[in-house]
């Protein structure tokens, strides 16, 4: 290979990671994008808003003008009253809905929830933490198959799911916007095997489908909001610069929701910008050092919980 290749290879690989870095602090200057998906009488489809952030979501999309579906598994828990807005709600068991023997059931469900609705916008929020039930952090050897099977069917099979059977609400309500909550574990978590792995999942769906809905002229956009620590019920922690309380990842979610991805960047990024950095930082290193990084930082935590 030339010198000339050699610098025009050069070139070509600066010019990249300074349009990437460009598309990536300008996309935090943009305002919002949501209120081109509210439409008169418009409907939003929150996922896991029992508490904590989906809770925070369904909240916030009331005071911007959605009527809200709240899904979740606790009738009581789901029992909100938001001045000036319609909410209905889904009851649904995320983790075994979508089983053989209770598919049909759960289809009728959704189908009577959506029929009569203009439904332009759906935020998969719910999930099963890394928490639930062995502890933080723990060898995948320490599962047992009942608690690897809830963990994929209520992170993967209830999103695919789900988003499989609205799809044609979404095409005829266009434009619509899905939102996928994501994770920064998607970075490949030892001791978070599952998890970590189901919000990898996560991702390469949200592109994928974006990807094929562009490709169908459907005017259904896609988007994978990768978040960091988030202070829930579910999951409490000390707030900090990186840890946001459930309200706050709320808002900046629906900030940025619609304009992940602008100039033709990737349809996944972190809405809260100190968590864009840190998954910037990470993703920017060889996969040895991020690895000998997380390894490191996650055995201390591993040893905490036994």
């Amino acid at each position: 290979m030339t010198l000339f290749s050699f610098l025009t290879l050069g070139y070509l690989t600066a010019l990249t990671f300074l349009l990437r870095f460009a598309g990536f602090i300008s996309s935090y200057l943009i305002p919002s994008k949501l209120p081109r998906y509210l439409h008169p009488g418009s409907w939003a489809i929150v996922t896991g808003s029992t508490s904590g952030l989906g809770l925070a979501l369904a909240t916030a999309l009331c005071s911007r003008g959605f009527n809200v579906l709240l899904h979740g598994r606790d009738p009581e828990k789901l029992q909100r009253v938001f001045p000036d807005r319609e909410c209905e709600i889904l009851l649904l068991d995320a983790a075994s809905c979508f089983s053989p023997e209770s598919y049909e059931s759960s289809q009728t469900k959704i189908h009577d929830a959506v029929t009569g609705k203009n439904v332009s916008l759906l935020i998969n929020n719910v999930g099963i933490g890394h928490s639930i039930p062995l502890g933080n952090f723990r060898p995948l050897e320490s599962h047992t198959p009942a608690s690897i099977n809830v963990l994929l069917n209520a992170n993967i099979t209830f999103m695919t799911h789900l988003t499989y059977l609205l799809l044609p609400t979404f095409s005829s309500a266009t434009p619509s916007l899905i939102l996928n909550i994501g994770s920064v574990a998607e970075l490949a978590m030892p001791y978070l095997t599952v998890y970590s792995a189901t919000k990898s999942y996560m991702s390469t769906f949200s592109k994928a489908l974006d990807a094929e809905m562009r490709a169908e002229g459907k005017g259904v956009r896609v988007e994978c909001m990768v978040l960091g620590d988030v202070d829930t019920p579910v999951h409490p922690m000390e707030r900090s610069l990186s840890v946001l309380s459930a309200e706050e990842a709320a808002g900046w979610v629906l900030e940025r929701a619609g304009g992940i991805g602008m100039w033709g960047g990737e349809n996944i990024g972190a809405p809260y910008w100190f968590h864009g950095v840190l998954w910037w930082a990470c993703r920017a290193q060889p996969w040895w050092a991020l690895r000998a990084g997380i390894t490191a930082n996650l055995r201390e935590k591993v040893r905490k919980d036994k």
